[in-house]
């Protein structure tokens, strides 16, 4: 059954009515079919996102990046990040923010997470299309970011 009724009634009582139906009711399922599969395509072509990930790296917590803010790691991409995979190789927490870099590290709020020491590894939602690391200066830190949300424990 379709939006436009049935899809094949009965051949007995076919009129050409019905084949109208049939034909306007085939036509609409290729375009929604068609729809899909080019939204898909112009976001990864938007993007340039492949299989979801939109960058793996080892980083170091500098204050030569651009930011004027010594111990940060940001970046900014053309697709959102659903969520970051922290591997936090430093002896002290690390912070992480879905804003541009400040000139203070957030310690609260919306937005902020933070992998303490000792945890090697965090997955963390973000949902802005940058992030911030904040750390020790000098100090090298892994992630890597994805489009879509990673359920904690499958990276690995």
């Amino acid at each position: 059954m379709t939006i436009l009724g049935k899809l094949i009634p009965n051949e007995d009582q076919v009129r050409p009515k019905d084949y109208e139906r049939i034909l306007a009711g085939a036509l609409l399922e290729e375009l929604r079919d068609q729809n899909r599969t080019t939204t898909a395509r112009a976001a990864k072509v938007q993007s340039q996102v492949v299989n979801g990930v939109l960058e793996v790296a080892t980083a170091v917590l500098s204050a030569n990046d651009g930011t004027g803010v010594s111990g940060t790691i940001s970046r900014t991409y053309h697709a959102t990040i659903g969520s970051l995979v922290v591997i936090n190789n430093t002896t002290a927490d690390l912070i992480v923010s879905s804003a541009s870099p400040s000139a203070i590290a957030p310690t609260a709020g919306d937005g902020v997470f933070i992998v303490p020491a000792g945890v090697p590894q965090a997955i963390v939602p973000i949902g802005s299309r940058q992030f911030t690391l904040y750390g020790l200066l000098g100090k090298s830190v892994s992630f890597v970011a994805w489009t879509g949300l990673q359920p904690y424990g499958s990276v690995g």
